[in-house]
């Protein structure tokens, strides 16, 4: 685990190297504005109870050193396979289930099923089910500008707030970044928070408009990993020919202090991401998400009037 001056170092080789807020960021505003949401017919996530005492468990619990490996990224899990390796007719099996098992999420004691509202209903009467929600899709968009205002750094009352500091291998990776201007002349550092990644993002579609000049926007299609979960800073920056865009989570203090309990269960969203890639030469362009969903795209001419 790095120390406080290891974070440091890179937070103050990053600043002198002039590689932060050099580029757009794709949400200007953190809380960004739901759109709406849409229920999905015969489409539920059932959460599992912890098994009593010398019960066995309907979800078999996660295997800890397949998911050390995948921490590691030694291996990759994918998402709705469980790292115990068990199958989904046999969780069908153990609970009778009328309808289709389509994912299991080992970690959260959950499962995706297709299912009617009746065998719905029957799974919210099984003593071994906490929760059964219907599945749902919940719709967001960015806020493209070029206004840096909320992203960029800020000076007062001796205090330096960073909003987003890049490292080298990973945009935003240190957020709310402080430092304290001492009466030596010297920077302190007081706070700086390391955001978690989106963990399940499932699907990437690239966008592009018939107008000149040509947008791009990546249609990011994907899980919370519960109730409490919302999108937070998303950072994209352009090497070469490549984006690489990182998309982080964040949650409302209310429910990180333990003063309110969060949902169980995934919570399907769409999020569109605009790039920027007016006055952009033509060429091939790559993109990746959090280091994966790898894509292309061509500008066959110059993007710029």
């Amino acid at each position: 685990m790095k120390t406080v001056n290891d974070v440091l170092k890179t937070i103050l080789a990053v600043l002198l190297s002039s590689t932060w807020s050099t580029t757009l960021y794709a949400d200007i505003q953190p809380d960004t504005e739901n759109l709406g949401s849409q229920l999905i017919e015969d489409s539920y996530l059932v959460t599992f109870k912890e098994p009593a005492n010398g019960s066995l468990p309907v979800v078999t619990p996660p295997n800890q050193e397949v998911m050390n490996k995948a921490k590691k990224g030694e291996i990759q899990i994918p998402v709705g396979e469980p790292s115990s390796g068990q199958s989904k007719q046999e969780i069908a099996e153990k609970i009778g289930l009328n309808g289709e098992v389509l994912a299991i999420f080992d970690t959260i004691n959950a499962i995706h099923v297709k299912i009617d509202a009746q065998e719905a209903h029957r799974l919210s009467l099984d003593e071994r089910v906490l929760l059964v929600e219907q599945d749902m899709i919940v719709t967001t968009a960015t806020i493209t500008s070029t206004n840096l205002t909320a992203n960029s750094p800020t000076f007062q009352d001796d205090i330096l707030l960073l909003p987003l500091v890049n490292s080298p291998e990973k945009g935003g990776k240190y957020q709310d970044v402080k430092f304290k201007l001492t009466e030596q002349g010297e920077w302190q550092l007081l706070d700086f928070v390391i955001p978690q990644e989106l963990q399940y993002l499932d699907k990437v579609e690239i966008i592009k408009t018939d107008s000149f000049p040509i947008q791009v926007f990546l249609k990011v299609i994907g899980n919370f990993a519960n109730g409490c979960e919302e999108m937070g800073q998303i950072s994209h920056r352009l090497l070469d020919n490549k984006f690489n865009v990182w998309m982080y989570s964040t949650q409302e203090e209310k429910f990180s202090t333990g003063e309110f309990a969060c949902t169980q269960g995934l919570v399907p969203f769409t999020h569109i991401i605009s790039l920027p890639v007016y006055a952009l030469n033509k060429g091939e362009y790559e993109y990746s998400i959090n280091g994966l969903h790898i894509g292309a795209f061509e500008l066959v001419e110059d993007n710029k009037l």
